[in-house]
């Protein structure tokens, strides 16, 4: 079985909450003095969390031919280029958010995802240290510096960095999720990892429930150990709940 690597959109989604939350603290301790600019900032960070982020570039675009001192406005406005595609324009707003606010860990963070969906792997893990540099609890930072170790291969390093965002933040789905994928990988040479496998994937749905790889590798766990019933519920669930097309039909390929 080869590896699959269907982690790397979810990571956008976890970033997406903890910045939008994070925003949201940020509008009040931010002093802005036009009314209106904050309207718009929370306005823009709504349009990214329902996914419109067209819209949300243009909302925050705004903002910042009003003010282009805000750093949040570029940042989360890199956000939404990130999820567009507009990996230069992302990158863009991002150094010129931290030319503004340079320990902004959460800035620094999106950069490191935006090097690591663009295969700057050395990048992005510079700026997951420098992040923790600056914020040591970051649970986020080491679930972000897992993911790119596990990328790399670099499985120990990827155990310790969800072992540590979990000691840290114990409802957060993506580290038991990365944690579960190295389990599945050592479980198909030693099928004893398939259950600790089991265990993380299991974990991460209960906190994330819309997490459909790891229905998808918890499937693949069942299969594996010949639990063909149990693997058969997962890859149809899948199939009846999740509009990533492209996990669908691997998930039908699986069912038996």
């Amino acid at each position: 079985m080869r590896k699959l690597n269907l982690h790397k959109n979810k990571i956008l989604l976890f970033l997406l909450v903890g910045i939008i939350c994070l925003g949201s603290i940020a509008l009040s301790l931010f002093g802005i003095p036009n009314f209106l600019l904050m309207l718009n900032l929370s306005q823009g960070i709504d349009l990214i969390d329902k996914g419109l982020y067209d819209h949300a570039v243009e909302t925050f675009s705004r903002v910042i031919g009003e003010e282009s001192g805000l750093y949040i406005a570029y940042r989360e406005r890199a956000l939404a280029y990130l999820n567009l595609g507009r990996y230069d324009e992302a990158l863009d707003d991002c150094n010129t958010s931290l030319e503004i606010y340079k320990k902004d860990y959460n800035t620094i963070l999106l950069r490191a995802t935006l090097y690591h969906q663009i295969g700057e792997f050395d990048l992005a893990i510079d700026d997951c240290e420098y992040a923790i540099s600056i914020y040591p609890n970051f649970a986020t930072a080491y679930a972000v510096r897992a993911m790119i170790n596990y990328d790399l291969d670099k499985y120990l390093m990827v155990i310790q960095d969800c072992n540590k965002a979990i000691s840290i933040h114990d409802n957060f789905a993506l580290p038991y999720y990365l944690r579960g994928l190295v389990s599945y990988q050592a479980g198909l040479r030693d099928a004893e990892f398939l259950e600790e496998a089991i265990a993380d994937f299991s974990r991460a749905i209960e906190i994330e429930p819309d997490g459909f790889q790891a229905y998808y590798y918890r499937g693949l766990a069942h299969k594996v150990l010949g639990e063909f019933q149990k693997a058969n519920l997962d890859f149809e669930h899948i199939v009846n709940f999740s509009s990533d097309m492209s996990l669908v039909l691997l998930a039908k390929k699986e069912i038996e």
